[in-house]
């Protein structure tokens, strides 16, 4: 039997409440302001792309995580800590991560819920900044591939990065069918693609 001292419960009281507060969905009058504040930035930077890689280090002199407690023990390494608690984050914000489509209201929640998630006490951010064209995305495809390459295998990088250019290809093909009304038969948008991906 282990006796729990007074400031022993009260950290725990605190954690569980800073806890409850975190999980506690946003007002929609708190949504709306962080919306707008994400609508006026987006405006802002609307002709550079920006892309943002978190690193993960104990204390400013670069060292690595120190081994998992045992509480934590089930998930078996930070990563899979992190991604529980960024997956509670999308939960809580009601962002769908798998659809291309852009929700403000979503997006905004989900900022402010990661940036307040808990067992956080500092977070460096690595932001670059790269200009894209409607029909090169090349320049966001290295920058993306430069940031993530030292938090994913090979393999990973590979994929994602296919998944852009896919993607950019499919939103360059329909844009090229609206814009110039080219009929779908004969036109083939991959010569585009290949020379500026």
């Amino acid at each position: 039997m282990s006796i729990i001292t007074p400031s022993e419960e009260l950290l725990k009281y605190e954690q569980e409440e800073a806890i409850a507060i975190w999980e506690a969905p946003l007002s929609l009058q708190a949504l709306s302001a962080l919306s707008k504040i994400e609508e006026r930035r987006t405006a802002k930077a609307a002709p550079v792309a920006q892309d943002v890689g978190v690193g993960n280090n104990v204390n400013n002199d670069g060292s690595i995580l120190p081994p998992l407690p045992e509480s934590l023990g089930k998930f078996k390494n930070w990563q899979d800590v992190a991604a529980s608690i960024n997956r509670k984050c999308y939960k809580i914000a009601g962002l769908d991560p798998m659809k291309t489509g852009f929700d403000p209201d979503a997006w905004a929640a989900y900022s402010n819920k990661f940036a307040g998630m808990p067992f956080f006490q500092q977070v460096n951010l690595t932001e670059r900044s790269v200009r894209i064209t409607e029909l090169s995305v090349k320049p966001l495809v290295d920058i993306m591939g430069e940031m993530l390459k030292a938090y994913l295998t090979p393999t990973g990088l590979a994929d994602i990065l296919n998944s852009v250019k896919r993607q950019f290809k499919n939103e360059v093909h329909q844009c090229l069918m609206i814009i110039h009304r080219i009929p779908q038969k004969g036109f083939d948008s991959q010569d585009i693609f290949e020379d500026n991906c």
